[in-house]
């Protein structure tokens, strides 16, 4: 069967918003957290969610083809280039306790060291040398929503015509 890019779209459409939504929730809950421990918590929440805003627009590009959300997508990895990495890291924390994750086979990381940094309204978090900051994530994630959300619109403007 083959997709309809108009139906993936829009589809993708509520996917990413929902997304881009609990990434901006998870930040305000960091912010506002009463203690260390909730904010550490909600930050691995943040990360969570910023990595389904990235899959979610590397999905609209699948359906879009769309150059300018391609480019959007490799800014966003310039700016948070270890997004993926901790988010592989906390879905996969069981096997990285155990000192199996995939990151710990490559020799890339070791034994895990997280914590979370703050100060100025920012939060990081960190394992081992990974790290980001979650404000200028939000605001990236926010960025590559709004690309993905106008390369879909040039999907319907085009099929229009």
């Amino acid at each position: 069967m083959k997709e309809n890019p108009n139906r993936s779209a829009s589809l993708l459409r509520g996917g990413l918003e929902s997304w881009r939504r609990a990434v901006h929730l998870q930040r305000e809950r960091v912010l506002a957290g009463e203690s260390g421990a909730d904010r550490h918590i909600d930050t691995y929440f943040c990360v969570i969610a910023l990595s389904q805003v990235v899959e979610a627009a590397r999905a609209m590009e699948r359906v879009t083809h769309d150059t300018q959300l391609q480019k959007a997508l490799k800014r966003f990895q310039n700016d948070a280039p270890h997004a993926k990495d901790l988010r592989d890291i906390l879905s996969h924390f069981g096997a990285y306790q155990r000192g199996v994750g995939n990151l710990q086979k490559a020799k890339k990381i070791g034994e895990l060291l997280i914590f979370t940094e703050s100060g100025d309204d920012r939060q990081w978090l960190r394992i081992n040398h990974l790290k980001i900051e979650i404000g200028s994530a939000e605001a990236g994630a926010g960025e590559l929503a709004a690309a993905a959300f106008d390369a879909s619109a040039r999907v319907f403007q085009e099929s229009e015509v």
